[in-house]
């Protein structure tokens, strides 16, 4: 019996006591732009993301959940969030079906490399800023800086308890 989801795929290309640098796939993302606070986020995006995949799109089709949960800051001026859904892999093939609500945008990201510093428990803010202070403090020791956007990957379901929730702090490296 297995509930697994499709991941997000990588390749690990090298490792930084517990910091992770991995090569990312090319993949496709559904993201929402939101305003609100960092915590509530993910839950006003949800519901339009999760109706996106769910059908509600132009070609009616159902697309499988995937992990993880992508939060980072948004571009947008009336926005302080961006949450996307990592699109399943196959897609990238078929493309994604266009969204029937306008505030879901498609984008493709091309192959990345990004650092990653895995940590478990809540979605509280404070633990994301401490993950995140600590990863960027570990790469300026190390021959990678960073060169993009910070990012926040949620891998488990809301149901799922604190302690065993599975989460990461992303950031775009180039290596120096």
């Amino acid at each position: 019996m297995s509930n697994a989801i499709e991941s997000l795929g990588f390749k690990l290309t090298d490792q930084l006591d517990e910091v992770e640098v991995r090569i990312y796939e090319r993949h496709l993302l559904a993201s929402v732009d939101v305003d609100g606070s960092f915590k509530d986020a993910g839950n006003a995006a949800f519901r339009p993301l999760f109706r996106y995949i769910s059908g509600r799109n132009a070609d009616n089709q159902e697309i499988a959940m995937t992990a993880p949960v992508i939060q980072s800051a948004s571009t947008k001026e009336d926005a302080a969030w961006r949450v996307s859904f990592v699109m399943p892999a196959s897609l990238l093939k078929s493309g994604a079906p266009l969204p029937d609500a306008e505030q879901v945008a498609i984008e493709e990201r091309s192959e990345q490399l990004i650092a990653a510093l895995p940590y478990n428990g809540s979605w509280r803010i404070s633990l994301f800023e401490e993950h995140r202070e600590k990863l960027i403090q570990r790469l300026q020791q190390s021959p990678y800086s960073v060169c993009g956007e910070v990012m926040w990957a949620r891998h488990n379901a809301p149901f799922t308890p604190w302690f065993l929730k599975k989460n990461e702090v992303l950031i775009p490296v180039c290596r120096d």
